[in-house]
């Protein structure tokens, strides 16, 4: 994680909330989505214990597919060739 303060109105140094995408694939046992998710919470406890409690926020988002499976989009057209 990134450390970058963002300030509350009362100028206090807070993070706002950590959105964590996770995908894994199928193949994997379901005792490696256990080990990852034990793994990211641990960091965040640890990360909280040095912060403060509460500091960093987290919610995990299950994905079904991969951002690695995702098409990227298409090359823009090549320029007008003039005559």
């Amino acid at each position: 994680m990134k450390h970058i303060d963002h300030f509350d109105s009362y100028g206090q140094a807070v993070l706002k909330q950590v959105l964590v995408h996770l995908f894994i694939e199928d193949k994997y046992p379901m005792l490696k989505t256990k080990e990852t998710l034990a793994y990211i919470e641990k960091q965040f406890t640890k990360a909280n214990a040095e912060m403060g409690e509460g500091y960093y926020r987290y919610t995990i988002l299950f994905e079904t597919t991969s951002v690695l499976d995702l098409l990227p989009p298409p090359p823009p057209p090549p320029p007008a060739v003039e005559d």
